[in-house]
């Protein structure tokens, strides 16, 4: 299926913010998984957002309200990292990931 520019930073919107995963999306919307990604890149960028392939150009067009979010975002998920799990969806979708082989109470 087509969907017009509007529509693709919709879908882009809703996996970047974790309403949905990607693969949520990917059956949702009758696309492929890179489609998806792409999407969701797309809205990042048409937000200024830094993706995968950003330069330090890229991040100094950043607000200082936009640096501090991705700062923040960087270390809650090192952090989640170090204590063994990750986090997928948002809000009361939100799964919880093991990272770790080892058996949790």
């Amino acid at each position: 299926m087509t969907y017009d520019k509007e529509q693709r930073l919709e879908i882009g919107r809703r996996v970047y913010i974790n309403e949905i995963s990607a693969r949520d999306a990917m059956y949702t919307y009758d696309l492929s998984i890179t489609t998806v990604k792409n999407y969701a890149k797309e809205y990042m960028e048409s937000i200024n957002v830094p993706t995968e392939s950003s330069t330090v150009e890229d991040l100094n067009k950043l607000t200082k309200e936009q640096l501090i979010d991705e700062v923040i975002k960087a270390r809650v998920d090192v952090e989640r990292a170090k204590k063994g799990y990750a986090v997928k969806g948002g809000g009361q979708e939100k799964e919880y990931i093991n990272l770790l082989e080892a058996n949790t109470k």
